[in-house]
């Protein structure tokens, strides 16, 4: 597994773990809906 794959899944698992959607995480880490959304894929 390379380090890409790590760093979207540990995003998408705490923001699921947290309840919050890309728009809310967006808002709170100041990275765009689009970026952290290509982060997760």
């Amino acid at each position: 597994m390379n380090l890409s794959t790590i760093i979207a899944e540990n995003l998408n698992r705490l923001r699921l773990e947290r309840n919050l959607s890309l728009g809310q995480l967006s808002q709170l880490s100041d990275v765009s809906k689009v970026m952290l959304s290509q982060i997760e894929k």
